[in-house]
């Protein structure tokens, strides 16, 4: 259908916006019903069912290794532009850093050889703020800017609520292990 010319008068713009959204939505509407589009949102159900369980099961490393999956997907799928893509790329250095603090945070003396190298200015109530605690920090807020994309279906504002809820329970898991290593368990 070849476009109208553009009106000028102000009834005809309002007119010709009314019949913009009205076709638009028409073309959702459309687009939702076809078996391609149902599909897809019966995997985003079934994926956000996955993400709750791994959630429930509050294993560290399975959070961390499912936020990393989703984050690579993104980075394949979604971003068109070098600043997107150079975002995801930093966003999985940093989950793979997170990742081996993990690893070397259950190793008590070497963690605490290395907190002393953060000094007390380095530290929140003696627990230091590595890359890890920076990581969780940074990602809440990069994920709560996807909130910003248009037109998110209620199952992805849900993956991602529940994502960040995961790595909530990570940030928490973690926290629990620097203490320990530290031996500030009780503070």
């Amino acid at each position: 259908m070849p476009h109208s010319k553009t009106p000028h008068a102000p009834h005809e713009i309002d007119d010709e916006f009314t019949r913009l959204l009205k076709a638009e939505n028409e073309a959702y509407k459309a687009l939702e019903c076809e078996p391609v589009s149902q599909a897809y949102r019966r995997n985003q159900d079934d994926m956000l069912e996955a993400l709750k369980a791994i959630g429930e099961q509050g294993d560290s490393e399975e959070i961390l290794g499912s936020e990393k999956m989703f984050v690579m997907q993104e980075r394949d799928l979604f971003p068109r532009t070098k600043p997107e893509i150079t975002s995801y790329n930093r966003v999985l250095e940093q989950l793979t850093s997170t990742e081996a603090l993990f690893s070397l945070v259950r190793d008590h003396k070497k963690y605490s050889m290395i907190a002393q190298a953060f000094g007390k200015r380095g530290c929140i109530h003696g627990v230091p703020k590595d890359a890890a605690r920076w990581f969780f920090k940074d990602h809440h807020k990069w994920l709560a800017r996807k909130f910003l994309r248009p037109r998110m279906t209620k199952t992805e504002v849900a993956m991602i609520e529940t994502r960040q809820e995961n790595l909530r329970m990570a940030e928490v898991a973690y926290d629990a292990l620097q203490r320990q290593a530290l031996g500030l368990l009780h503070t």
